[in-house]
């Protein structure tokens, strides 16, 4: 094992699901462990455990075994983490491919993933999004403690009940292989991404250390857990403590404080998105009203330093901005003991972190400051050189959302005869009336002439991915349009 972790010293020693869903059952089997929001539906470690153990001997009497492959297809929902628990209780590997790529795409990975089993949510068109593989399929639907009762439901009705846990001598060992899942795949076709049990470990691990998450604390989770991020912010930190996790298919503006004050949730994912829309389209809800919320992280995207100020003087709640990658996991994190409006904080925990140049060869001191903070200025393609002088479109961007009738912003660069590039931004307007000179006039009190945009365009919003990141390559295509030029 030590071989598995390498150097790495392991606060909570490695454990497979077994023996991590008895040990909770021992501590408190009447323990809520999961709440689905969306269906109003729960379950205790107690029936976790047992329900766990009758998926994973289902899946063995179907010939599945360690490192056999179940592609997941499924929005978030209780069925889907039990369906994924089973599955690494007898060592298989999850693919949770996500249903939001388009279905050409799907079939494609698919075929790529080559799965030995194929379950998919009972709304789901398997066949249009699986294509014609071999594999065999099954629909499930709802669970329930009682028994499913759903007609449309073929793999929670046909689980043995009670199988004893003895009869499963099977382990998820930490050098096994855990998940296969995507990357965004925003402007090519998504890469598929390999973890182990063991790299999954040491990123929950990271996220415990930047959150000082104890086994009381009840979490909010509403994004995918086909993206790596919810994976290490959320997933692994419920194994790892034993908390209680709530989930949810997507965020949801109107229900979001509600969720917050009925469950006493402690902490909640976030992303620039939803931190923007509770910043300008607020609801009415002060810290008095959201007591028992101390923390919310912004991760997939920058948050600007005004953005940061803005949230906790609102709300009360410490932000912390992480950054992390599908490919490494974790790379950098503010900590709930020690952070710096405007990074990412320091080194995670469990990374071998470098800052190279384009060569691989180890940047200077001066990359980030005395005491490790780094700041991210945004992607390498995304950098806007104009004649010669290297600008980094996130700072534009954070000067776009100091004006008070901005709702959202971005700058790009857009081709130039003279300079190579020149500053762009689309705006979008929290009300009617904010005009072009206002916006240039505001960015000229921040920016350097160079730096100051060129052209301003007004829109209804910017393209986004489902993660919360703009899509600048998508508005360097309507710039093109807009001027008649090829993309």
């Amino acid at each position: 094992m030590a071989g598995v972790f390498g150097n790495h010293k392991l606060v909570i020693p490695y454990q497979p699901i077994a023996e991590l869903f008895a040990k909770y059952k021992a501590r408190n089997s009447q323990k809520t462990a999961i709440v689905d929001l969306d269906q109003s539906s729960s379950i205790s470690f107690g029936e976790l455990d047992q329900v766990t153990t009758d998926i994973a001997a289902f899946f063995k009497s179907k010939g599945i075994q360690k490192g056999s492959r179940i592609l997941l297809l499924s929005d978030e929902c209780l069925e889907k983490l039990l369906i994924w628990f089973g599955a690494w209780r007898i060592g298989a590997v999850v693919c949770p491919l996500n249903i939001e790529i388009n279905e050409k795409m799907m079939v494609e990975l698919t075929q790529a993933v080559n799965p030995a089993l194929i379950l998919c949510h009972k709304d789901m068109d398997m066949a249009t999004l699986v294509g014609a593989h071999s594999a065999p399929r099954m629909r499930f639907g709802q669970w329930s403690a009682s028994g499913s009762k759903d007609p449309r439901d073929e793999f929670f009705a046909a689980l043995p009940v009670g199988t004893s846990g003895d009869a499963l001598p099977e382990r998820n060992n930490p050098e096994d292989l855990s998940c296969m899942f995507c990357t965004s795949g925003t402007t090519a076709r998504p890469k598929i991404v390999v973890y182990d049990h063991a790299a999954y470990w040491l990123s929950g691990l990271s996220t415990l250390e930047f959150l000082g998450l104890t086994e009381n604390d009840r979490t909010l989770e509403y994004r995918s857990f086909g993206w790596n991020s919810a994976q290490v912010l959320s997933l692994m930190p419920f194994l790892e403590k034993g908390l209680t996790m709530h989930i949810a298919k997507r965020f949801s503006h109107s229900r979001f404080f509600e969720w917050i004050k009925s469950y006493g949730i402690t902490f909640s994912a976030g992303v620039p998105t939803v931190l923007n829309m509770l910043l300008n389209k607020p609801l009415g809800y002060s810290a008095k009203d959201i007591p028992t919320l101390r923390l919310m992280t912004c991760s997939t995207a920058p948050l600007t330093e005004q953005q940061w100020k803005q949230f906790e003087e609102m709300y009360g709640v410490h932000l912390l901005q992480l950054y992390g990658m599908s490919e490494a996991g974790w790379v950098c994190g503010n900590r709930h003991y020690k952070y710096r409006l405007g990074t990412v904080g320091v080194s995670a925990l469990h990374q071998e972190f470098e800052i190279v140049d384009s060569e691989g060869k180890a940047c200077p001191v001066g990359v980030m400051d005395d005491e490790g903070f780094v700041r991210i200025t945004g992607r390498t393609k995304d950098l806007i050189i104009r004649g010669g002088m290297n600008i980094a479109p996130l700072e534009i961007d954070a000067v776009l959302f100091k004006h008070s009738g901005i709702l959202d912003g971005a700058a790009i660069g857009v081709p130039d005869k003279i300079y190579g590039e020149e500053v762009v931004c689309y705006v979008v307007a929290k009300e009617p009336g904010l005009t072009e000179a206002s916006v240039r006039q505001h960015c000229q009190q921040y920016l350097t002439p160079a730096k100051t945009p060129k052209q301003i365009f007004f829109v209804p919003d910017l393209p986004k991915n489902d993660r919360g990141k703009v899509l600048r390559d998508k508005l360097r295509e309507d710039w093109a349009a807009r001027m008649k030029l090829p993309a």
